[in-house]
């Protein structure tokens, strides 16, 4: 996005079926850990935004999920309308995090790989692409979190 490489290209899609392409994707490490994943979304969602960047942080935040959530666990990833805006929140209930690992998340100069239940790992990159994804729609993308509880990663974009 920086350096301009990346096309932002507007349409109007289907949200659920966005998502539930997401879901089939990441199926493996689903079933892998033994985790149940509850989808709240209406079929007839429609929203006007760049679809490959939306696919994209729904993708990065769902994997982060299942990567924090420990085996038989259970997340739940959800989008309605509020007002003009639209909100998705993928929740969990995973290891959760501490108030500081929070603050540096969304931060390019603390920002860190941390390895998940299972041992598995990442770049620690993928929250700063959300972030810019997100602030590209002129949203906002925020979390919160619980050490031992789990996550709610919320997504707010003007609709």
């Amino acid at each position: 996005m920086q350096t301009g490489s990346i096309d932002f290209q507007i349409t109007e899609f289907n949200l659920d079926e966005s998502i539930q392409n997401t879901i089939h994707i990441l199926e493996p490490n689903l079933v892998k850990k033994n985790i149940k994943l509850n989808c709240n979304v209406d079929e007839n969602l429609n929203i006007t935004a760049d679809q490959n960047m939306i696919n994209t942080v729904v993708r990065n935040i769902l994997s982060n999920a299942i990567k924090f959530t420990r085996k038989d666990g259970e997340i739940s990833i959800e989008a309605h309308r509020i007002d003009d805006n639209l909100k998705i929140s993928v929740t969990d209930n995973g290891i959760g995090m501490t108030e500081e690992a929070q603050k540096n998340l969304f931060n390019e100069a603390t920002s860190k790989s941390t390895q998940g239940t299972n041992a598995e790992t990442g770049s620690g990159l993928g929250l700063l692409i959300c972030k810019e994804f997100i602030q590209r729609h002129n949203g906002k993308i925020w979390v919160h979190s619980e050490p031992n509880v789990g996550s709610t990663f919320n997504i707010e974009l003007s609709q």
